[in-house]
């Protein structure tokens, strides 16, 4: 079928985008302490502002819902060794503590990363048929570098049975947000994405995704979560995150809204690299 169309950009003068998070949970339905990270986060996507601020992804390791690919196991980012183990953008690291303690560091993590602006935005549009899903990205610069876009495939509503040694309550035995497909390497050792080149301040490159589709996905319950990369330091960072939810729909680039009076807000109608 028909490539889809490049995403408009509503705003070509503007590169300050908002900033979100990925979150990435390393769970395993036979880790007994892993329901106490799953309430944590359940508490902290309840709130609408940190549910703005990130995105959740589940991945699954030692059981049915684990992804094929084993080189996941030891990528750059995902060096895990104990579960439950949450990540903020693959650096930083929450551990299991308690449930009140794991809510407040997942928020503490979530909020260091967006404080930190994003360097690109992104934009896509999809196509999808019975075996396939194609999903055009666009990454429009915020500042020069060199980037790297990701897609992962996630799906909701998984029944798997949950070992609960600790005894939280709720339910634990649908899982979402089940990663499915890390559309990502680069390379065995890096899952930070396909690269798309150096790039200026305002510029956009796209990639696109052929993506195919297993038949024993439920496609009504799957959605994308797509990411930018760059390189800082020497090394590779995630510095932002978006999705789509369903995968029929597209995304556009979201610009940062800042309130009246706020030093950000002058910073970046006056054209500032970073605020």
């Amino acid at each position: 079928f028909d490539i889809p169309q490049r995403p408009t950009d509503p705003q070509p003068s503007s590169t300050s985008f908002r900033r979100r998070a990925l979150v990435t949970q390393f769970t395993g339905t036979w880790c007994g302490n892993c329901p106490m990270m799953h309430a944590s986060l359940t508490n902290v996507f309840n709130y609408a502002e940190y549910a703005n601020k990130a995105v959740m992804v589940a991945i699954h390791q030692g059981d049915d819902l684990e992804i094929s690919d084993s080189d996941l196991k030891g990528a750059n980012g995902f060096a895990i060794s104990g579960y439950p183990t949450t990540k903020v953008d693959l650096t930083y690291t929450i551990l299991n503590y308690g449930v009140d303690t794991n809510i407040a560091n997942i928020k503490q993590a979530i909020d260091n990363a967006v404080s930190t602006p994003a360097q690109a935005g992104i934009a896509a549009r999809t196509a999808i048929d019975d075996t396939s899903l194609v999903i055009r990205t666009s990454v429009k610069a915020a500042a020069e570098g060199e980037y790297f876009v990701g897609a992962w495939v996630l799906e909701d509503g998984l029944y798997a049975a949950q070992n609960n040694t600790v005894g939280i309550s709720g339910n634990f035995d649908i899982h979402n947000n089940v990663l499915r497909l890390a559309d990502s390497k680069a390379s065995r050792r890096d899952f930070y994405g396909h690269p798309l080149g150096a790039l200026n301040k305002g510029d956009v490159a796209d990639h696109l995704f052929v993506i195919e589709l297993n038949p024993s996905w439920n496609k009504a319950n799957c959605h994308v979560v797509l990411f930018v990369s760059t390189i800082k330091n020497g090394a590779k960072v995630i510095t932002n995150v978006t999705s789509i939810k369903p995968i029929a729909a597209g995304v556009e680039f979201v610009v940062q809204r800042f309130p009246p009076g706020d030093p950000c807000r002058r910073a970046a109608a006056a054209g500032a690299d970073s605020y």
